[in-house]
């Protein structure tokens, strides 16, 4: 909450910048804003496949994806 709360902060500043050449701008602005949040978790993703699939082939995969689905559904009940 504190980056949209306290206007001295870059990210906040940086938006209300885009803000002022454009629509536009300030939706590209917001989408790669948005797009920086999913690189962690892409990357997460990415190294336990491949970490699953060298451990145990499509099985490792498999468990991998069941353990993905496994903490979404405890993580959408906290919602």
């Amino acid at each position: 909450m504190a980056l949209v709360t306290q206007p001295l902060l870059p990210t906040p500043q940086d938006v209300a910048d885009a803000c002022r050449t454009g629509a536009a701008t300030d939706i590209i602005f917001g989408l790669a804003l948005g797009y920086k949040s999913c690189i962690i978790p892409t990357i997460v993703i990415g190294i336990a496949i491949y970490v699953g699939n060298t451990l145990a082939g499509m099985f490792g995969i498999a468990c991998c994806a069941l353990g993905m689905l496994a903490t979404l559904a405890t993580g959408e009940g906290a919602w």
